[in-house]
């Protein structure tokens, strides 16, 4: 869904877009702006301030705020207004160097802004600031590019559906070959939140109904989507408020009620909202909270194993497990718990000796039969026999790809890891159906080597040796982030380019097929846009582990 703004589910599952950015350590900070400053560095210093709002946003991670110390400053461009008039990068005026912006105080630190429509008077001196109407302002405001991007600003607040992907542009969305379905806006979700995160989907198999499940900043909402063109938001539980939320969903068969039963399983990080677990079994007329998993305060992501990630149901009997990611305890390194009572998971392997080393950011799995499994897993079964398969969990480690055998839910043995030039925050990935590749995204390399999007593939017919084949180049600096495979095409968030959509016939060898920009303001290496999109649903998957 889209971020700040919007909310969009677009493409036979849903586009999200959200303000998620920067899922670790590198957020919450204060970036400082002065008319003496300078437009150099992060901003990070209160004693080094950059010189204009609009490039301390362009520096700024998800959480960050933008302090303006009193002076008279001028909004350049339709992005400068986005950041001034959003909340992904609040910005406040009223502050001074000579407390070292300690303190606001608008009254006695005039900030003045001048190159801003009226109609954002009001917004804007909440925020401290004082809005100079002049003539060069109504100037920018008047002439056609800006007045375009206004549009364009307009329209993510605004519901469409319906939009055909023509001479690329659907409305003013650039797009090639995907059209826009619907996009619905964040005024429409309960209390008007304002911010989206990441987006998952579920399928009712009583009614055969699909559902969008997003993480918004104050809680989590399902949209029914059985009118694709008409979405409708049919539920929401309310969590404290966070910048990020995971949601991943089981689903099993109740043989005493003779139908089927679903939990939608959402961790929060930057609150203490532990992991909500959300009935959805009086789909679509509501849902509601069963309880929190309070083994943590809060944790990063969340992931379910051994199911079809169309349905959320067991895959050949394997039992499903319920995987933590990035929390305060254990250094943050993954950890599982059984879903034999889906209201109350149960901790089943907890790395008790890890440390800061091991915090896993994100994680995917799947399982193998093929040699690899006597060649690389080399477990024996309880009767001292080589087992059929082997349980593969992928950690993305902030650092690099580790690969772990789970055949052994309680006990875990590291296989091997996948290193890769230039790696700057090894953030997420998934693999190829074959099982023989992962794709993996770095969410920093654009930012810290000026790199274009970039998609690192990995062979992993040894899964003691992931072998680096190189990378996907993509055509703009906008930052990768999550990636899912269908098929022979992978389709990826790529924030402020939105959706990436490659052909992975030849899997070291991507080519783009498509894309659709839910932020057309820009194509930078910022946390706009585009922060999730699902491509698996039932009704037109088959995806099995």
């Amino acid at each position: 869904m889209f971020n700040r703004h919007i909310c969009a589910i677009i493409f036979l599952l849903t586009l999200m877009y959200s303000d998620d950015a920067l899922s670790h350590a590198e957020h919450d900070k204060a970036r400082y702006v002065a008319v003496d400053g300078k437009d150099q560095g992060s901003c990070e210093q209160p004693a080094q301030p950059c010189q204009s709002i609009g490039y301390a946003a362009k520096k700024a991670n998800k959480g960050d705020k933008i302090l303006v110390a009193g002076g008279e400053y001028q909004a350049k461009s339709v992005d400068e207004l986005f950041y001034l008039t959003s909340e992904l990068v609040p910005s406040y005026g009223g502050y001074s160097k000579a407390d070292h912006y300690k303190t606001a105080n608008p009254q006695q630190n005039p900030t003045y802004i001048s190159g801003v429509p009226a109609t954002y008077n009001k917004q804007l001196s909440e925020r401290g600031f004082i809005l100079i109407v002049d003539k060069k302002s109504k100037s920018l405001a008047a002439s056609a590019a800006f007045q375009q991007k206004l549009g364009q600003f307009d329209a993510i607040k605004q519901s469409q559906s319906d939009v055909s992907c023509v001479n690329g542009n659907a409305g003013s969305f650039p797009c090639n070959n995907v059209d826009l379905v619907s996009h619905v806006p964040l005024s429409s979700f309960a209390n008007s939140p304002s911010a989206a995160n990441d987006i998952w989907g579920h399928v009712d198999l009583n009614t055969d109904i699909e559902y969008a499940i997003i993480g918004l900043r104050n809680g989590a909402s399902v949209v029914s989507l059985e009118d694709p063109s008409n979405p409708q938001v049919v539920g929401h539980v309310t969590g404290l408020t966070a910048i990020w939320r995971d949601i991943k969903v089981y689903q099993y068969f109740d043989f005493e009620q003779g139908m089927w039963q679903a939990y939608a399983y959402v961790s929060t990080d930057g609150a203490a909202d532990s992991v909500t677990i959300i009935d959805l079994n009086d789909l679509p007329n509501s849902i509601h909270s069963v309880g929190h998993a309070n083994e943590d305060a809060s944790l990063h992501n969340i992931y379910v194993s051994n199911v079809n990630y169309g349905t959320g149901v067991a895959i050949n009997h394997r039992q499903p497990l319920l995987h933590s990611m990035g929390s305060s305890r254990y250094g943050g390194a993954h950890r599982s718990y059984d879903l034999i009572n889906p209201k109350a998971p149960t901790a089943v392997y907890t790395p008790v000796d890890a440390t800061r080393d091991d915090y896993t950011h994100d994680g995917t799995s799947f399982v193998v039969t093929d040699d690899r499994v006597a060649n690389d897993c080399q477990r024996l079964t309880t009767d001292q026999t080589t087992p059929t398969e082997c349980d593969i969990f992928v950690d993305f480690n902030e650092n690099e790809m580790r690969l772990w055998d789970q055949t052994d839910k309680t006990d875990l043995t590291e296989l091997g890891q996948g290193i890769y030039n230039n790696a700057a925050y090894t953030h997420s990935g998934w693999w190829t159906e074959d099982k023989k590749y992962i794709y993996v995204h770095d969410e920093l390399d654009e930012q810290q080597f000026n790199n274009n999007t970039a998609v690192m593939i990995f062979d992993v017919s040894d899964l003691t040796a992931p072998l680096s084949k190189g990378r996907w180049n993509g055509p703009t600096k906008a930052i990768d982030h999550n990636g899912f495979v269908r098929g022979n095409r992978y389709y990826m968030s790529n924030y402020e380019r939105g959706m990436t959509i490659l052909d992975i016939t030849d899997p070291v060898k991507p080519v783009e097929i498509g894309y659709f920009d839910t932020f057309p303001f820009s194509d930078d290496d910022q946390f706009n846009g585009a922060c999730g999109r699902l491509p698996i649903f039932t009704k037109r998957s088959n995806f099995d582990q």
